[in-house]
């Protein structure tokens, strides 16, 4: 990271490399405008939850259930959960902001779909058949 920092300077990024506390990320969501998963493995993530809660789109790789949880236009997943597939992934995001205003729209119009009073009655449906 340190051979980079000049790069990662001129991007405006902050790598934080700790674990965070719900206070943390609270900030973090709310001081961003995209959230990017970067996993190599995962079934899927408190995180995603959390920025889609936040209203941000998400940027995933396409492993364990992150394509499900971004998928329906509220996010992104990239090609392979390779540095130069995410770096795909990110620029259309990066460079227009419609983009990121239209997936938020698109996250805050879905809310309801992804619910406790969506998912708790499929669950006792799924289990009582």
């Amino acid at each position: 990271i340190n051979a980079m920092k000049h790069r990662l300077a001129a991007l405006d990024a902050r790598i934080v490399n700790q674990w965070l506390s719900d206070d943390d990320i609270s900030e973090a969501l709310s001081a961003n405008d995209i959230l990017v998963a970067p996993y190599r493995e995962a079934s899927q993530s408190g995180v995603v939850a959390a920025a889609l809660g936040a209203e941000l789109p998400v940027i995933a790789t396409p492993v364990g259930g992150l394509p499900e949880q971004v998928g329906g236009g509220v996010g992104v997943v990239a090609e392979s959960p390779s540095g130069p597939a995410i770096a795909r992934a990110i620029r259309p995001l990066a460079t227009d902001r419609a983009i990121v205003a239209a997936m938020a729209e698109r996250i805050r119009a879905t809310a309801p779909a992804r619910s406790m009073r969506v998912f708790l009655p499929q669950v006792v449906d799924a289990a009582c058949s």
